[in-house]
């Protein structure tokens, strides 16, 4: 075997090896659960809500494998509405999520707050 086929052996081994890695990359973040979680929180509770909320987050950050990562906001015009983006593993840890005792607490706590709850199930772009 001369140079330029082993050249072109390892050039094709490389290109192989790269779009493995990508496909298994696109595989798992087809697997990832999603969801957009829209809350109306009552205009005189904000306050007393956000630390509640923060707690239940951090909780399920430091004690679930499944939960990798939370983001929330909150509309400056508006800031009663939160949206949050809530990543997690799979659907088994978004199931196993909203079961534990953190979560049921947090429920709980908030129940009198929120006027209104949209649950969106979304695909991760990037």
């Amino acid at each position: 075997m001369d140079l330029v086929s082993l050249n072109g052996m390892k050039n094709s081994f490389i290109i192989l090896s790269l779009l493995t890695m990508f496909s298994c990359i696109n595989e798992q973040d087809n697997e990832k659960f999603v969801r957009l979680v829209k809350i109306k929180v009552d205009d005189n509770r904000v306050e007393e809500y956000i630390p509640i909320l923060k707690k239940q987050m951090n909780t399920a950050m430091i004690e679930e494998q499944g939960v990798l990562n939370y983001h929330v906001v909150n509309e400056k015009e508006n800031p009663s509405n939160f949206t949050l983006i809530e990543i997690y593993k799979d659907t088994l840890s978004y199931k196993y999520h909203i079961k534990t005792k953190h979560f049921l607490e947090y429920k709980n706590a908030v129940k009198e707050m929120v006027l209104n709850l949209e649950l969106i199930d979304v695909y991760l772009i990037n």
